[in-house]
Order: C-alpha cells, then sequence, then structure tokens
C-alpha cells in the first residue's frame, strides 16, 4: 500500500480546452522575398550594361570584367530610383534660410 506521505499529490488538471494562436503572416518566404534587387541583377549582368575593360571587376559566371567605379556608380543609381519609385525612400532638398 503507499504511503500517503509521499504523496506528492494529483497531477496537471486538464483546464478548458485553449484555442490555437493566431495565425501570424510568414515573415520569411514571401513572394516578394524571393524577387532579386537591382543592385543583384546589375551585377550578374554588369558586363551588358557597363562598358568592359581588362581590369576591375570580374562579372560572376562569365568572362568579362567592368570597371569598379562604373559599376558602383550604376548600381547606386539604380537601387536609389528603385527605392524611391517603390516608396521606401524619400529624399530631398531642404531650404535653409541664410
Amino acid at each position: 500500500m503507499p504511503d500517503p506521505s509521499n504523496h506528492l499529490g494529483p497531477g496537471p488538471q486538464p483546464g478548458p480546452p485553449t484555442s490555437p494562436p493566431p495565425a501570424q503572416p510568414p515573415t520569411w518566404g514571401r513572394h516578394d522575398d524571393r524577387i532579386p534587387s537591382v543592385g543583384c541583377l546589375l551585377y550578374l549582368v554588369a558586363d551588358e550594361v557597363i562598358k568592359g575593360g581588362r581590369h576591375g571587376m570580374k562579372v560572376p559566371c562569365r568572362r568579362a570584367w567592368v570597371s569598379e567605379l562604373r559599376f558602383a556608380a550604376t548600381v547606386m543609381t539604380a537601387t536609389y530610383l528603385s527605392l524611391r519609385n517603390s516608396g521606401h525612400l524619400a529624399l530631398g532638398l531642404v531650404e535653409v534660410p541664410g
């Protein structure tokens, strides 16, 4: 016969049924996450956009080289325009009286 002084009491009691947590929209893997950025696309086809040369930056998966300076300027310009047109970036001039 079990010793009553050694008894820890009843185990956890079942409570009322709980509803599952509300569904959260996925933060990764959405369709728009798979669209490459403008900078990525330019990087892959840099030799088609920028005049090539024998020195500078190697274009991935191709036997071509482009000017690093021209490439950087092109990517920064295209990325800025893409962000501005999508509404993610606003840049303007503020006149300061003086």
